[in-house]
């Protein structure tokens, strides 16, 4: 069960996080690279308790390769509220056979057009949610009279 804040904000339990995690497609990918941060936007599914997505040749796979912890964050809103969940964890190519099969498997579609014939999971270290109530604000008068 999801423990509230007196503010309003919800931490989720881990289960909620993934069942949250799986009804997304995509999600972002930070990661770091040289002296900074980068953010890819990535397609992926959740293969029971790690995140799968795929990639062609570049920095997401580069960097992949060299086991580095990564976060992989998904969210989603509505009028009512808004949630996010963030998946803490190292990045690795699936390069052994029976992985890679299991992979492809999977049905983990791209949406982009290049190809993308790379599996890279996330083996999650820590997994983290919050949701949160919308506040509305009442209109405000205008200062202005015409």
């Amino acid at each position: 069960m999801a423990q509230g804040t007196d503010s309003g904000l919800e931490h989720l339990e881990a289960e909620e996080c993934w069942s949250l995690l799986r009804r997304q497609e995509v999600g972002r990918l930070a990661l770091a690279v040289g002296d900074g941060v980068e953010i890819f936007p990535v397609n992926h599914l959740v293969d029971e308790k790690r995140v799968l997505f795929r990639t062609a040749p570049g920095t997401k796979l580069v960097e992949s390769a060299r086991g580095r912890t990564v976060a992989f964050e998904v969210d989603d809103w509505s009028e009512e509220s808004a949630w996010s969940v963030v998946v803490h964890g190292r990045a690795e190519e699936l390069d052994h056979p029976s992985a890679l099969r299991h992979a492809q498997r999977t049905g983990l579609e791209s949406w982009a057009p290049d190809e993308k014939t790379h599996y890279v999971q996330i083996v999650p270290e820590r997994i983290t949610g919050r949701r949160f109530h919308r506040a509305h604000e009442e209109p405000k008068e205008s200062l202005w009279y015409f």
